[in-house]
């Protein structure tokens, strides 16, 4: 009998369609994000402090300043009822 093991947080984010799932993100997932997953979420969340135009240079910031702006984004989408 195998054992089904809980989504990663690359599995996670391979459907991220809403703020749904940056919402019901567990701060352990976020923790282990690799850099290129946090991107995905922060954009995925459309919050308000982070316009269209600033997307673009997410890539430019550290992997903690990303992290912080995940716990962030989480936050927004679960303060808007996701």
């Amino acid at each position: 009998m195998s054992q089904v093991s809980p989504p990663s947080a690359s599995d996670e984010l391979e459907a991220l369609p809403d703020k749904d799932s940056v919402a019901a993100l567990a701060g352990a997932q976020i923790d282990e994000m690799e850099r290129d997953e946090l991107i995905r979420a922060i954009k995925a969340a459309h919050v308000p402090f982070i316009r269209p135009s600033d997307e673009k240079h997410l890539a430019m910031y550290d992997s903690d300043t990303l992290r912080r702006l995940v716990y962030l984004s989480r936050r927004t989408c679960r303060n808007q009822g996701y």
